[in-house]
């Protein structure tokens, strides 16, 4: 990663959980930022047309499974928000 994407990727890592805990999280904080974060400069980088076809696979591979987070995170909090109006 470049400098800027590293300092992309530190700011946005400062908004999930503390530590690998995710259920020491801090005010507010959540993994979606970090996925996003990635996701984005994955995009970036599969647009940019410099990367050989082998890698263009892994990479675009890899952008899916974290978009798959993604939605996960997103489920979770709805599921959780529905569960503490039903229970």
């Amino acid at each position: 990663f470049s400098f800027e994407e590293q300092a992309r990727i530190i700011a946005a890592r400062a908004k999930c959980p503390i530590g690998d805990n995710p259920t020491s999280v801090n005010p507010n904080g959540d993994w979606v930022s970090l996925y996003t974060t990635l996701s984005a400069i994955i995009r970036e980088r599969i647009t940019s047309n410099n990367i050989n076809a082998d890698d263009l696979a892994i990479i675009k591979s890899n952008k899916l499974w974290l978009d798959v987070a993604i939605g996960g995170e997103w489920w979770n909090r709805y599921a959780q928000y529905v569960y503490s109006y039903v229970y």
